[in-house]
């Protein structure tokens, strides 16, 4: 199952193709896609959990042979890269030659027409236009939620910002002993996960005003808001969530081999080194939608992927 260059649901099955009429609460209902064109009415049923046939296709009506269904399935692949990489026209359409004979090759229109296709699919895409100017006011609406309408950005600080943490960098670079205090606040995930709250509070304290922000920072993400009757507030990763104690003392690993590996695959993922801060949200949202997808099978019982073992052989 796949979909149409307009975005359409599209079933392959038997070498015909077909596109969604209607659903139900138990299954989906096909049509030829010659239904307009041949007045072709052969159908057949999907069940909308499983997608597997439930009721084979009636007799169809309409002439077609392999070169329409492949060239249909080029057309589509063609909608699919334009809307969802950052390839070069050019990239795009050699790469989906590569699964087509000649004789469909010939049937296809000239490359520079088609090259012009994907820059109109491009074009209509409705994307927000990258911001030029870097106090932009706000995100747009449409990149704040993931695909489920859940909120993915937590929090848009808004214009200013950049400045007051570009004044943190500049001072935690310069002077040794606000670098070394800044150390003390990341030193917390090594206390004892009961012990926290009470080296933040002593820390909170103990350094001078010039830290507030810093502290609030600390206090609304890990620690959570001091309430009036000095109960805290739920943040927003519990402590348990960066814990090293136990790491520590047991001598478990604490290498960032897997935020190396999770960084490889989001470039692979961006396609590019410096995408424009939409392009770069929209892509995160991607990412989280998929990984949202891995979370669900693993829950309905599936195995996670086992990762490979090294072996060392010797001469």
């Amino acid at each position: 199952m796949n979909g149409t260059t307009k975005q359409k649901p599209c079933l392959n099955f038997n070498g015909y193709s077909y596109i969604k009429d209607r659903s139900t609460n138990k299954k989906t209902y096909w049509r030829c896609v010659n239904y307009l064109r041949d007045r072709c009415h052969s159908r057949l049923h999907t069940c909308i959990i499983t997608n597997d046939v439930i009721k084979p296709p009636t007799k169809h009506t309409c002439t077609t042979d392999g070169s329409s269904l492949e060239v249909r399935k080029f057309n589509e692949e063609i909608a699919h890269r334009a809307r969802n990489t950052q390839e070069i026209p050019g990239v795009i359409v050699t790469n989906c030659y590569k699964a087509l004979s000649d004789q469909r090759i010939a049937r296809l229109p000239i490359r520079d027409n088609i090259k012009r296709r994907i820059r109109m699919v491009r074009q209509n895409k409705n994307i927000v236009n990258a911001p030029n100017d870097p106090n932009f006011t706000s995100i747009p609406t449409s990149l704040t939620k993931t695909v489920r309408d859940d909120m993915f950005l937590r929090c848009d600080t808004g214009p200013g910002m950049s400045s007051k943490a570009l004044g943190y960098q500049n001072k935690y670079e310069n002077e040794p002993e606000f670098s070394h205090n800044i150390h003390k606040i990341a030193a917390l995930v090594f206390l004892k996960p009961d012990d926290v709250v009470k080296g933040f509070e002593d820390l909170s304290v103990d350094l001078g005003d010039e830290y507030q922000a810093v502290f609030d920072y600390i206090e609304e993400t890990y620690i959570g808001r001091l309430r009036a009757n000095h109960t805290r507030r739920k943040p927003l990763f519990i402590i348990d969530f960066c814990k090293m104690f136990h790491r520590t003392t047991e001598s478990l690993m604490r290498t960032n081999n897997s935020a190396e590996a999770y960084h490889r695959r989001i470039n692979s993922i961006f396609q590019c080194s410096h995408p424009t801060l939409w392009v770069f949200l929209q892509k995160l949202i991607d990412e989280q939608n998929a990984t949202h997808t891995d979370v669900v099978h693993i829950k309905s019982g599936q195995a996670p992927k086992s990762k490979k073992k090294n072996e060392r052989f010797e001469k």
